[in-house]
C-alpha cells in the first residue's frame, strides 16, 4: 500500500473506489499506490508554506480574540487559525500540489484513467477534481495534527514546557 508521508495520509480518493477496486482485480493496483503516492508527496511540498501563513495569523490576532482562544476549549486557538487561514492555505498549497502532480505525470494519467472508466456504459461517470481532494486532505491533516499538539498542551501545559527546553538545550550542542 502507499507510504505515509509525515503524519499526514492522504488515502486514495474513496469517490473512485470503483476505479480502484476494478484496477486491482486486473494487476493494475500499483497505479492506485503511485498515485497516492504523489498525492501525499505533493501535499508534503506545499505544508512548508503553512508556517509563515500562521506566523502571520498570530501576529495579527486582535485581544479579543487572544482571549476567546485562552478561555476556549482544547482546540480553541486550532479552529481559530483554521477559520482565519484556511483560503491562503489553500491559494498557497494548490499551486505545489498541482505542479507536483504534473511533473509526476499523475495528472495526466488520473485523466485517462477517469476518462476510460467514464467510458465504459452503463456505469456512472465520475467528475473528481484531484488537486483539490489532495489540498482539502492535506489542510484536515494539518489542522488535524494542530489540533492534537494544542490539546495535549492545554491538558499538560509543563509537559510542553519540558519538552521545549529540551529541544532548545539538545540543539545547542549541535
Amino acid at each position: 500500500n502507499a507510504e505515509y508521508v509525515g503524519d499526514i495520509h492522504i488515502p486514495f480518493p474513496r469517490q473512485a473506489s470503483t476505479v480502484k477496486t476494478i484496477l486491482e482485480r486486473v494487476g493494475k493496483g500499483d497505479l492506485c499506490d503511485n498515485v497516492e503516492r504523489v498525492l501525499n508527496t505533493a501535499a508534503e511540498g506545499a505544508s512548508g508554506s503553512a508556517l509563515d501563513i500562521f506566523v502571520n495569523c498570530l501576529t495579527s490576532m486582535d485581544m479579543a480574540s487572544v482571549n476567546e482562544i485562552l478561555n476556549g476549549g482544547p482546540t480553541a486557538a486550532t479552529d481559530y487559525m483554521r477559520d482565519q487561514t484556511s483560503g491562503d492555505l489553500k491559494r498557497s498549497f494548490g499551486p505545489v500540489v498541482n505542479d507536483a502532480m504534473e511533473q509526476s505525470a499523475v495528472t495526466r494519467y488520473w485523466d485517462d484513467l477517469i476518462d476510460a472508466y467514464n467510458s465504459i456504459p452503463l456505469v456512472p461517470d465520475i467528475d473528481f477534481d484531484l488537486g483539490e481532494y489532495a489540498v482539502e486532505k492535506a489542510l484536515g491533516g494539518l489542522f488535524t495534527l494542530v489540533g492534537e499538539k494544542e490539546a495535549d498542551i492545554r491538558a499538560n501545559p509543563m509537559g510542553a514546557v519540558d519538552s521545549l527546553v529540551q529541544d532548545v538545550f539538545s540543539s545547542i550542542g549541535q
